[in-house]
């Protein structure tokens, strides 16, 4: 995708509706709805994979993003948010995966290390 030179870029909005459900009233704000990935989170690359998904979003540090998430997802959102406020970095997180008796932690997902790399796919960074 071709960049306007930095005088002339504009930010832009994206809407997000990440319930996994179309929803009339978000798409009537602006919300877009974007194919539910399969999510495996016993899989090593799962990071990578979501990292590229994203930028198929056209996501990049130019964009506003407004994400409207399940009820629940409200909290982890609130949560997540909070502690790297608090500590200046992102917490390291536990997916708990359902299995037939029960539920269990998946690989764990660096968030500190995972926006390290998010940040290097900018357009406008380079890695030295």
């Amino acid at each position: 995708m071709r960049r306007a030179s930095p005088q002339t870029q504009k930010m832009s909005i994206l809407k997000l509706n990440l319930s996994g459900h179309d929803n009339p009233t978000l798409a009537a704000m602006g919300f877009v709805t974007p194919k539910t990935p399969h999510v495996n989170f016993d899989d090593p690359e799962l990071p990578q994979k979501f990292l590229h998904y994203l930028r198929s979003l056209d996501i990049d540090s130019d964009t506003t993003v407004h994400l409207a998430v399940p009820g629940s997802s409200v909290i982890a959102v609130l949560t997540i948010a909070a502690i790297h406020g608090l500590t200046g970095h992102w917490p390291v997180v536990f997916p708990l995966v359902r299995r037939e008796d029960g539920f269990y932690p998946a690989a764990p997902l660096n968030l500190q290390q995972y926006r390290d790399r998010a940040r290097m796919m900018r357009s406008n960074s380079i890695q030295l």
